[in-house]
């Protein structure tokens, strides 16, 4: 097969939160990444790059989380157990074929177009701007914590970040961390969501959860040597251009 080095492929689609029965959601992702590594390698693309996710580490009791970590086999939801199952196989199938393939474990990321709302970064900034109810019960945990933390990755951000990995010549290693490199505090967001609503409340609840971990954020050493990446958007400056966004784009 002729190499096309001008193109390639990046590979960010999974099913909806919740969608699909579990025989369903396992057809989707599994049979999907086989759709994409095989078009990848009967077009000869230079390289196939690949969501991951920061969710592998969740079995891991504390960070800051760096590549070579050794992930448990046991997963908690299905972004998890997906998500470490895609690293597996479809770097097995690069290996097997001469398909270049690369995962990338994006933070959590937050910004214009996302729409499930999964995650407290977009949920405060939309309730905010277009005063919404928020119910923070209702998310996954119940109530967040004020001083719990995790590593936000504004769609600037991350959309850089992939963009600098997928057109790199050559890399020494197949997984690359894609966040904010830091653990910001939901107190914080909060704080971020403030400084553009002023009118804002979202009470969360004190202190720490019992069962959060330490520092709840990716290592980004191996990115910004080997690729160049580093986060441009903290928090307070990540949510004040979605809330921007928000408002220039309405409903």
């Amino acid at each position: 097969v002729r190499k096309h080095q001008g193109t390639g492929i990046v590979h960010l689609a999974v099913p909806g939160l919740g969608g699909l029965t579990p025989a369903e959601e396992y057809r989707v992702n599994m049979q999907g990444l086989l759709n994409v590594l095989e078009a990848g390698r009967m077009f000869g693309v230079r390289r196939v790059t690949v969501a991951s996710s920061i969710t592998v580490y969740a079995g891991l009791s504390r960070g800051p989380f760096e590549e070579g970590a050794t992930l448990p086999m046991e997963s908690r939801n299905s972004t998890e157990g997906y998500k470490k199952a895609w690293e597996i196989l479809a770097l097995l199938y690069g290996a097997q074929t001469g398909l270049d393939v690369q995962m990338l474990r994006l933070g959590g990321i937050y910004g214009p177009l996302y729409h499930s709302m999964a995650n407290l970064a977009s949920r405060l900034t939309h309730a905010a701007v277009r005063s919404r109810p928020l119910d923070l019960a209702a998310g996954r945990g119940g109530v967040p914590f004020d001083d719990d933390d995790n590593d936000w990755c504004y769609v600037k951000d991350c959309a850089e970040g992939i963009r600098r990995a997928y057109t790199a010549e050559s890399l020494p290693h197949p997984i690359y961390n894609i966040g904010g490199g830091v653990g910001a505090s939901n107190h914080e967001l909060v704080d971020a969501v403030r400084a553009v609503a002023p009118q804002f409340e979202a009470k969360l609840q004190p202190g720490r959860n019992p069962r959060a971990r330490q520092n709840n954020f990716m290592d980004l050493a191996r990115t910004k040597a080997e690729i160049g990446y580093a986060p441009e958007y903290d928090v307070r400056r990540g949510i004040a251009d979605y809330a921007s966004w928000l408002k220039a784009n309405p409903e």
